[in-house]
């Protein structure tokens, strides 16, 4: 029976190749911190690169502010009593009135009117972008002194001496028959202006928008 040996020589070897040499570990760290040094400095290369442009970007902004600081936009002058004439004129209304004989409220717009006149503004604009084949919206026309003024705002409580005036059906008889109706010129397109109640009473006539609103303020005032 025969017992197979290995010889000395065969164990050294086998010893030699599984356990690496020390002079193979200090070139395998002397390789790893070389590459360790490289990306240190191309990191410590990109840095000032980023810091450069970061700089760029800044002064670019800087001469951007500067140029829109230039730029001055103000609103255009518009008189209002000389384009109000030219719209009048254009759809023949040759009725106009002297703004000194009718109180301030007719002339400047309080604070609540303007922020009302903002909202009814924004919702004008809606409207002509999602209905863009419909006729114009009559939400803010001018007054008797070419001021603009809300539909809602026109309505003032109109109350007469009259108990025959104090319900629906009397008001309405009133309206009827006492104002001189006037058509619309042209008879397709909204009114250029809506008086206030008060001077349509003196003016004794009126289109359809007007005989409306004297109605309601003498309703709103039973």
């Amino acid at each position: 029976m025969t017992t197979a040996t290995e010889s000395p020589a065969t164990e050294e070897h086998v010893t030699a190749e599984a356990t690496p040499r020390s002079g193979d570990n200090l070139s395998l760290k002397s390789g790893i911190e070389e590459e360790d040094g490289e990306l240190g400095d191309l990191k410590e290369e990109d840095e000032p690169a980023s810091g450069r442009e970061g700089g760029e970007i800044s002064d670019d902004v800087a001469a951007l502010q500067d140029e829109l600081n230039k730029i001055t936009v103000a609103a255009p002058t518009v008189n209002i009593k000389e384009h109000s004439n030219a719209l009048y004129k254009q759809r023949g209304v040759s009725e106009y009135f002297d703004s000194s004989e009718f109180p301030q409220s007719f002339k400047e717009n309080n604070p609540k009117e303007k922020l009302i006149l903002a909202y009814a503004e924004n919702f004008r604009r809606q409207y002509v972008h999602l209905y863009r084949d419909r006729k114009p919206l009559f939400l803010n026309p001018n007054n008797e002194c070419g001021l603009e003024k809300l539909v809602c705002t026109t309505i003032r409580p109109t109350q007469l001496p009259y108990k025959e005036l104090y319900d629906w059906d009397g008001a309405a008889e009133f309206v009827a028959d006492y104002l001189n109706f006037t058509m619309l010129e042209p008879a397709h397109e909204l009114p250029v202006r809506l008086l206030s109640p008060t001077t349509i009473m003196k003016r004794q006539k009126g289109n359809c928008f007007e005989y409306s609103t004297l109605l309601v303020s003498l309703l709103v005032a039973a």
